[in-house]
């Protein structure tokens, strides 16, 4: 309570011309740290919406690429398909097995 009333006395001791004066600066300093405050945030804003755009971009990048490689596995899975319809005796180990056999390579077993 002292502190209030050492605060009381000296604005009651204060002339008019003094008063407006404290009164002044006190509203410029709430003022400047105001738009300080309101400047900061406007910032910070604009940050985050470059950060934002760029971020959605390289999404919609990623998206791309991705439907690209999903576009082409549907096509080398159709033509596997098609390869393994035509050949219904198709066989990996057998293809294999000839190349082995061909090209003269030995102590390589075919499970």
């Amino acid at each position: 309570m002292t502190m209030i009333e050492k605060i009381r006395t000296l604005v009651e001791d204060l002339e008019t011309k003094d008063f407006y004066i404290y009164t002044g600066i006190f509203l410029i300093i709430c003022s400047v740290l105001t738009i300080g405050i309101v400047f900061q945030y406007y910032r910070r804003i604009n940050y985050l919406e470059k950060e934002i755009t760029e971020i959605n971009d390289y999404r919609e990048d990623r998206v791309r690429v991705i439907r690209e490689q999903e576009a082409q596995l549907k096509q080398q899975r159709n033509e596997v398909d098609e390869i393994l319809g035509v050949n219904l005796n198709f066989k990996l180990g057998g293809l294999l097995k000839n190349n082995i056999t061909k090209k003269e390579l030995k102590d390589i077993k075919i499970v």
